[in-house]
């Protein structure tokens, strides 16, 4: 995996979501990790898998002011002061949930929302189990194939990589920008390029409107053909897009490939039975009317 995380977090965001939230999480989500927070002991020493940012432990801050928190990330954190003064809360970059760096039977408690699945559930489950203590409470809130999170990006994924075809818009669009600095806004080449690419933009909104809205390339296209830019301006904007681009397609395969369906639940199940971590409850999370992810919890035998 390339540092595209470490990028996003660097950015300052405190959940997942990026811009979609501001702050920390809301609504049912937020709901879900307070209750279970507010039901672990004061003195509970607690374990973050895929904490970012420290969205889940900053709830868990709020739920209780003496518990001793922890979180690890794959990725280059970059905590917000508030959370790096807090003497119980202790963040570890670039480690991976495959191989913790702590004690066996250290902590009382082991949470992840979004995160744990992007590991390899076969050494990361085991490797959980290894640092809980015997009775120690676990929680995980995870991506589904089904959520309203996972399906619309999924549309996404698929526009954007049409988008960066060898012949798709992307390409027709900088030839188009090229014919005109060459030629003038009314040439031929111009008006030739200028077809085919609103040919191809009105095939992808015909077959995944919702998809190509969401890489915010109409948008982009309106904003970067105004009058107010020159070629050169231009072609530096599109170089941007496609950069930003790349990063969505990678962030978004991830995701689709963490998200689990019933057959990946099915392994995460025998996963934490191989491993004394005994599965209490699988729910789907529901907001109004949503899928929103899959939360699964229990303790260590």
């Amino acid at each position: 995996m390339s540092d595209y995380w470490s990028q996003y977090w660097k950015q300052g965001h405190l959940t997942s979501f990026g811009e979609e939230i501001k702050g920390n999480y809301q609504g049912l989500l937020a709901d879900t990790w307070k209750a279970f927070f507010k039901n672990n002991d004061d003195t509970a020493s607690i374990l973050d898998i895929g904490t970012g940012n420290g969205a889940l432990l900053a709830l868990a801050r709020e739920a209780n002011n003496n518990t001793n928190l922890f979180g690890i990330d794959s990725a280059t954190l970059s905590i917000t002061q508030e959370l790096a003064v807090d003497p119980q809360m202790k963040f570890f970059s670039n480690i991976q949930a495959e191989s913790l760096p702590f004690n066996d039977a250290k902590f009382d408690v082991g949470v992840s929302q979004f995160g744990i699945e992007y590991s390899n559930l076969t050494l990361a489950i085991p490797e959980l189990s290894r640092v809980l203590k015997s009775g120690a409470k676990f929680q995980f809130v995870l991506h589904d194939s089904q959520s309203s999170i996972v399906k619309p990006n999924n549309l996404i994924l698929k526009a954007a990589h049409e988008l960066n075809a060898q012949e798709g818009a992307l390409t027709t669009m900088e030839r188009m920008i090229q014919q005109i600095g060459s030629h003038g806004d009314s040439s031929k080449g111009a008006d030739v390029e200028r077809v085919k690419l609103n040919q191809l933009i009105g095939e992808l909104v015909a077959k995944n409107r919702q998809g190509i809205w969401g890489t915010n390339f109409p948008s982009f296209l309106k904003y970067v053909m105004s009058k107010n830019w020159g070629v050169e301006k231009r072609l530096e904007m599109l170089s941007l897009f496609k950069k930003e681009l790349l990063g969505q397609v990678e962030r978004l395969t991830d995701l689709i490939d963490a998200s689990l369906n019933e057959n990946k639940y099915q392994l995460l199940t025998d996963l934490c039975a191989d491993s004394s971590l005994e599965v209490s409850e699988f729910a789907l999370l529901n907001e109004r009317g949503n899928i929103i992810a899959r939360k699964v919890n229990g303790f260590k035998r």
